[in-house]
């Protein structure tokens, strides 16, 4: 007596989902051995004083490194240390971003006091300083009137090595503290993953099937679905072969 065997069908459909994760990366000023004192002492003013934490690098002003005693009712430094700038005309601090661009950034300042009020700008350059980008300026009404910390973000959105980024006043001022600066590398070019591989590919079959699904992108992560669903970075991880024994539609 033959028996009857039962066909299963697999449909498949390789996709190309962009849902890329770009990391942050954080500064916090709070590594002592990442501090390179200038001219002066760390604790005094100098134009020469630097913060180095890989592709980040900040330096100028005259500023100093300053440390978490209060002035006006807030902490100096929402960790151990952070940047002060001196109360003078001729100020320019810069942080350079030395390989894979920027996204976007943020920085928190506060002031010294309110009298007088602060009076720097923010900008940003992508040709070496050649040309500056307005961002924000810094001022008593910016920084809400308070001596608190006020976050400042900027755009830049461009994948050229040294983007510069910096502080300048802009005549009479007072002092400001910097901290906790934050920046995404560029994503204006989405990087694209190689079209997965299913093994054994879609078909007719009278048996339960071990199918595999790779890349040749090295370090992709590989998401799935069996339900017939677009898949996302909170479908379930590629790892191991999915066993198929009905019809399935794997995405």
């Amino acid at each position: 007596m033959m028996k009857n065997k039962t066909l299963m069908a697999i449909f498949i459909l390789a996709m190309m989902t962009p849902f890329t994760s770009w990391a942050q990366t954080t500064i916090n000023f709070d590594d002592d051995t990442k501090w390179t004192a200038g001219s002066a002492a760390l604790s005094s003013y100098a134009v020469d004083h630097v913060y180095t934490d890989g592709d980040f690098s900040a330096t100028g002003g005259p500023a100093l490194r300053n440390g978490t005693a209060a002035q006006d009712g807030f902490a100096g430094a929402l960790g151990t240390y952070s940047w002060r700038l001196q109360n003078i005309t001729s100020v320019d601090w810069r942080i350079t971003i030395a390989t894979g661009g920027v996204s976007t950034f943020e920085m928190k300042i506060r002031r010294w006091d309110g009298s007088p009020s602060p009076d720097f700008n923010l900008e940003y350059s992508i040709n070496g300083g050649t040309d500056w980008t307005f961002v924000a300026v810094i001022n008593n009404t910016s920084l809400n009137n308070s001596s608190d910390w006020v976050t400042f973000n900027g755009t830049i959105n461009s994948s050229v090595n040294n983007i510069l980024i910096r502080l300048v006043a802009n005549g009479s001022t007072e002092r400001i503290m910097i901290d906790d600066f934050i920046w995404s590398p560029d994503n204006s070019g989405t990087p694209l993953v190689a079209t997965p591989l299913f093994t054994p590919a879609g078909g007719n079959y009278y048996a339960a099937q071990s199918v595999s699904i790779s890349t040749t992108t090295p370090e992709a992560t590989i998401y799935y679905t069996s339900d017939g669903s677009d898949p996302d970075n909170t479908s379930t991880e590629y790892t191991v072969p999915v066993n198929v024994s009905t019809n399935t539609t794997l995405k």
